[in-house]
């Protein structure tokens, strides 16, 4: 069971990750993505009201990859929670032609005895928001593991 350690800003961000990670479903295809999905909120939902719950090793992953005459690119926005840790990160991948290089940009990451940064989630949430808004072809993909 975890307890995370969250202050009032901290929950203001927590709200509104929610609200985003609410936004998913219109881009979930299966039922185990509405699961995930549900899990997610439920988790952060758990944090927010300083509930005790045992999480699932649960992830979200959003974002695009567009490929054009042998060059391609992807962003994908990628939010795991488990009993551990709480992270909220960005994957690049580019192929030039030459190779593909990756390569992850944290945004915010926290274990379960440290203070959330609410600065950092809502500036992911800022460019989630952002890419959502693109004209791309925006996929969810979901892992869910019980640990």
């Amino acid at each position: 069971m975890t307890y995370w350690s969250v202050d009032d800003d901290a929950i203001y961000s927590l709200s509104n990750l929610n609200k985003l990670v609410i936004k998913y479903v219109d881009l979930a295809d299966c039922g185990q993505h509405l699961i995930a999905i549900g899990e997610v909120i439920e988790a952060i939902d758990c944090i927010i009201e300083k509930e005790e719950y045992e999480f699932l090793n649960v992830g979200l992953s959003v974002g695009y990859r567009r490929d054009s005459h042998g060059i391609s690119e992807g962003i994908f926005y990628d939010l795991r929670i488990n009993d551990d840790e709480f992270y909220l990160d960005k994957l690049n991948i580019q192929n030039l032609g030459q190779g593909t290089d990756h390569w992850t940009d944290t945004f915010f990451y926290a274990e379960h005895d440290q203070l959330f940064n609410a600065e950092n989630i809502n500036k992911w949430i800022n460019a989630v928001e952002e890419m959502l808004n693109l004209d791309e072809d925006i996929k969810l993909t979901v892992s869910r593991d019980h640990i």
